[in-house]
């Protein structure tokens, strides 16, 4: 279920498909990362500057109920540093439980999701 992200190239920009529970697992990710008890350096160092869009995922509320896909159009820079959020997560667990705890998921989906985005965006530079 984690394993597998959409996304496509539409112009300058990357249209990431999730489903609402991926999308659950970035939204929290996020959060924590620009509310939580990182230094605005960390933050900085591990994602760089990014747009309000990718900031406004945190206030967006997902409907688990829907079986639906959620697209999130992002520049490249945000993709990248969604890259670098969900990294610096997984990095950065002292105990799965811990993690659990902090994010209701574990470090493995995290993983997962990071993952298949680095796949996906390599098979598109393998394919052009």
């Amino acid at each position: 279920m984690y394993r597998r992200v959409g996304l496509r190239r539409s112009g300058d920009v990357y249209v990431l498909t999730l489903t609402p529970t991926q999308f659950e697992l970035v939204r929290r990710v996020l959060v924590d990362l620009y509310g939580g008890s990182h230094s605005s350096q960390v933050v900085a160092a591990v994602v760089g500057e990014v747009s309000e869009g990718l900031l406004g995922l945190r206030g967006r509320e997902v409907d688990f109920r829907s079986r639906g896909s959620i697209d999130v159009t992002l520049p490249l820079p945000d993709l990248r540093a969604l890259c670098g959020a969900l990294a610096f997560a997984f990095l950065n667990r002292l105990s799965e439980e811990a993690f659990h705890n902090r994010y209701g998921f574990y470090s493995e989906n995290v993983q997962a999701v990071g993952l298949a985005i680095f796949g996906v965006l390599q098979g598109m530079g393998n394919s052009g």
